[in-house]
């Protein structure tokens, strides 16, 4: 072994290997500089979804589908997951069809409702939200007398605050705003005008002319609108396919009647078939199906309805997409 690791260390040997480390050290650089920007790169992406020493604010108290967080001064979002914990500063995303309840430490509810986005501005001495479009509710009770306690809502419009009241906000682009009081007192300063809004009262920014109107302002269960939507989708599906379904059976049927009936010549019984059968492509039929239904079998025929029974049957069961934190909305968690 000795013998060994001293022709390994000749003269002869070490000046081969330097001679060699000397014609490969370009490629030597590039591998170690590779090595480099990738850990760099890993350091960066991974540090982004570190909450590390951020101020905690509250908590993701319901969540449905896609909801997205950014952390201050940083670009990435990360998509959160029921009772996540928020920050000081922290940017709020849903994406379509998609709600979610944020729940502070000093007991607001935030409801944000789909393509909604927020910036939480909240801390023991001061409690602001940024809303820059989408569709929100915010529940906020106190007794409190302190300034300190007053929420404001900052809507590029103007700002909106209150102490103890339920409101709806809801913005569509640069220039529409709606502002709903269903519970307190909100004062509020928009294009350049002060209101005072109590309870069932609205206020509407068009461009340039904010009024206010009377009208019952609700704030539904965002379980309960997550649900309804979930449901209206598919209610929608199930009727594509049973219009679908009625426009096969009407060509099945007929197809049937004219080839049944020995009056009508057979070159005239093939007109008609092919201008039934354009009709149906015309309407989004595949044409095939139309095409060989003479030719299939009733058996088969009848496994193919079953196996489409079967499917309306699974596809009637709604997916439990909804989550709920434990101990919220008991009598709503799940379908």
């Amino acid at each position: 072994m000795k013998l060994y690791m001293n022709q390994l260390l000749s003269k002869p040997n070490m000046k081969s290997f330097f001679s060699w480390l000397k014609e490969w050290k370009v490629a030597v650089i590039l591998v170690i500089n590779s090595l480099v920007f990738f850990c760099l790169f890993y350091y960066d992406m991974n540090k982004s979804t570190e909450f590390g020493n951020r101020e905690i604010i509250g908590d993701i108290n319901f969540k449905h589908n896609t909801v997205k967080r950014k952390f201050e001064h940083n670009v990435v979002w990360n998509e959160l997951d029921l009772n996540s914990i928020i920050s000081f500063r922290d940017s709020i995303l849903t994406e379509d069809n998609s709600n979610a309840i944020l729940r502070l430490k000093d007991g607001i509810e935030i409801h944000l409702e789909p393509e909604s986005m927020i910036i939480l501005d909240i801390s023991d001495t001061n409690k602001r939200i940024e809303f820059s479009n989408g569709a929100m509710n915010i529940i906020k009770n106190s007794n409190s007398k302190d300034s300190n306690d007053n929420l404001t809502v900052e809507t590029g419009n103007g700002n909106i605050q209150f102490k103890n009241a339920d409101v709806t906000f809801s913005k569509s682009g640069n220039e529409n705003l709606n502002v709903g009081v269903a519970r307190g007192d909100v004062k509020a300063s928009i294009g350049g005008e002060d209101f005072d809004l109590k309870a069932n009262e609205s206020l509407d920014f068009n461009g340039n002319s904010p009024s206010v109107s009377k009208k019952t302002i609700k704030i539904n269960n965002p379980v309960q609108s997550a649900r309804l939507r979930e449901q209206e989708v598919q209610k929608k599906f199930f009727n594509k396919m049973d219009a679908i379904t009625q426009k096969e059976t009407e060509a099945e049927s007929l197809n049937a009647e004219t080839n049944g009936n020995p009056s009508i010549p057979a070159n005239s019984k093939q007109q008609d078939s092919n201008s039934n059968l354009n009709t149906i492509q015309n309407s989004n039929v595949k044409s095939s199906q139309s095409n060989n239904i003479n030719s299939i079998p009733a058996n088969t025929l009848n496994s193919k309805q079953k196996s489409n029974n079967t499917q309306s049957s699974e596809l009637n069961k709604p997916k439990k997409t909804i989550q709920v934190k434990k101990g919220k909305y008991d009598s709503l968690d799940g379908f």
